[in-house]
């Protein structure tokens, strides 16, 4: 469970003061259950790759802002019967997109649409 966490956790020069929500481990309750869409896996990647981006950019705003619009997306996808609802696209990416990247998952969004 927290595998982001931990993966952010090895990169040895992050800054532990500046980053500290990273060396806490969130004990879930539900049980994992596994992935069978393809776009799901391409919009977790690439959001992960942008929140790797952030970090090398050392933009701690940047970080703290998709950080926020990606935290909640692995719950919501479990509840929704991975399904990214369209509440998930009109809140936390659409601040997102217009404060930092317009085009922050735009193409996946079209094709889980499909």
């Amino acid at each position: 469970m927290n595998q982001i966490r931990t993966a952010l956790q090895s990169i040895s020069s992050l800054d532990i003061e500046a980053y500290n929500f990273v060396y806490v481990n969130n004990l879930y309750t539900y049980f994992p259950s596994y992935l069978k869409n393809e776009n799901i896996y391409i919009m977790l990647i690439e959001a992960l790759e942008c929140l790797l981006i952030a970090i090398e950019e050392k933009n701690i705003e940047k970080i703290i802002d998709l950080a926020d619009c990606l935290h909640n997306l692995p719950i919501s996808l479990v509840e929704n019967h991975f399904f990214v609802p369209k509440e998930y696209w009109n809140r936390e990416v659409k601040y997102y997109r217009k404060k930092w990247d317009k085009n922050f998952l735009v193409k996946v969004q079209r094709h889980l649409k499909e």
